[in-house]
């Protein structure tokens, strides 16, 4: 599992550990995470276009502030998943992990990974992803702990549902301290963090950190970053670099 790896890390010339944290969508993903696996679960296209015209008037509940994020999810979890037992969600899971590792990362991200991993960072994910896809791409990708938005099955067949909060903006912020706290204790006082991101609502976790790194930014969180001070990355597609 993710969490159990060793803690044994090498530390920097003045005793500090290191960890660094990576969002997923739009950070080591070029695109948005969530949905397009929700619609990959319809193998052909009016499938698929039927689903999102089923999500359209949900959205715009959301944006109109009528519904919360996390209810957002839950409902476009149940009308894409509806039927499925554990076994075929984690199938399909596993097909679209297998489609994103093949051309739908930052090639900047996995490079930045790997300097991280070559320093001996301890190297998290942090996601409002759900739980069932996230792990397995922090996992292809030898991150060391990954912490998303968790789900679970209340009974039988039913679509898995958000479990506890949806780990987004200050919930982010909250979960992976409580991680951190749990997994250094003492030693956390003394642990240097970076955190990379490419949205706004990361603020809370971005104010956090020791290094934050803001990449391909909108107007409103490039501005903040100019403002703080903050490392602003421009990173590419891995087919970019091919």
């Amino acid at each position: 599992m993710l969490e159990n790896r060793d803690v044994n890390r090498p530390t920097d010339r003045n005793g500090m550990r290191r960890a660094a944290i990576f969002d997923l969508d739009r950070t080591i993903t070029r695109v948005g995470t969530f949905t397009p696996f929700l619609l990959s679960t319809r193998p052909d296209d009016p499938e698929r276009y039927a689903l999102f015209a089923r999500f359209v008037p949900h959205m715009a509940l959301y944006k109109a502030g009528r519904i919360s994020r996390k209810t957002l999810k839950n409902r476009m979890l149940s009308m894409a998943l509806s039927g499925l037992d554990h076994a075929r969600i984690a199938e399909l899971a596993d097909h679209f992990v297998t489609r994103i590792m093949a051309g739908g990362l930052y090639t900047d991200a996995l490079a930045a990974i790997a300097r991280h991993r070559a320093d001996g960072d301890r190297i998290i994910l942090a996601t409002a992803s759900v739980d069932f896809y996230a792990r397995l791409i922090a996992e292809r990708l030898g991150l060391d702990e990954c912490i998303a938005t968790a789900t679970g099955f209340a009974s039988g067949e039913t679509p898995p549902q958000i479990v506890g909060e949806n780990c987004y903006g200050d919930a982010k912020r909250e979960m992976v301290a409580a991680r951190l706290d749990a997994f250094y204790g003492a030693d956390r006082n003394a642990l240097h963090l970076s955190f990379y991101t490419d949205h706004i609502s990361d603020l809370p976790l971005l104010q956090a950190v020791e290094t934050p790194y803001v990449v391909n930014p909108k107007a409103a969180l490039h501005a903040h970053a100019r403002q703080a001070g903050w490392t602003v990355c421009s990173w590419t597609a891995l087919e970019a670099r091919s």
